[in-house]
């Protein structure tokens, strides 16, 4: 895919009526799909990203465009038709952004009031849990990654 080429993945999907925020939530879900469907075309053989924005998304990686495109329509479909786990994906962004917050916050709170090695090893210990912790959060548990992700 060239940069200057953009899918429009929201065209037509929203009422002009919704929020911003739900228009790339749509666009956000569509990425997902469209990620989703193109490695389980490719067999996990190529290396993607993904963005979402206000006017669609933005798909990193060398894909051909007609493959890039027939991905994203069958993803729009399929979350039309009610496949909402297209929606979720364990490689998100939105993942890592949690287990940095949880790792961040259990970090300040573990390192209060003390001082030397012990405050370190309670910030790293604190940290390293936060972020196994955050693992099923950032998934969503997958609920909470679909809020924010689904279709609307």
């Amino acid at each position: 895919m060239r940069t200057d080429e953009v899918f429009r993945g929201s065209e037509g999907l929203y009422p002009e009526t919704l929020s911003l925020v739900n228009v790339i939530r749509q666009n956000h879900a569509l990425e997902h799909a469209t990620i989703a469907l193109l490695l389980t075309r490719l067999e996990g053989k190529v290396r993607l990203a993904g963005r979402a924005g206000l006017r669609g998304f933005y798909i990193y990686g060398d894909i051909p465009t007609e493959t890039l495109e027939e991905a994203a329509r069958e993803g729009l479909r399929r979350l039309q038709d009610g496949e909402r786990d297209l929606a979720v994906s364990p490689m998100c962004g939105t993942n890592i952004a949690v287990a940095g917050l949880c790792a961040g916050v259990a970090a300040m709170i573990a390192g209060r009031g003390v001082g030397g090695l012990t405050k370190f090893s309670r910030v790293v210990s604190a940290s390293v849990i936060a972020v196994l912790v955050a693992q099923p959060l950032g998934g969503a548990g997958p609920e909470i990654h679909y809020y924010y992700a689904r279709p609307r």
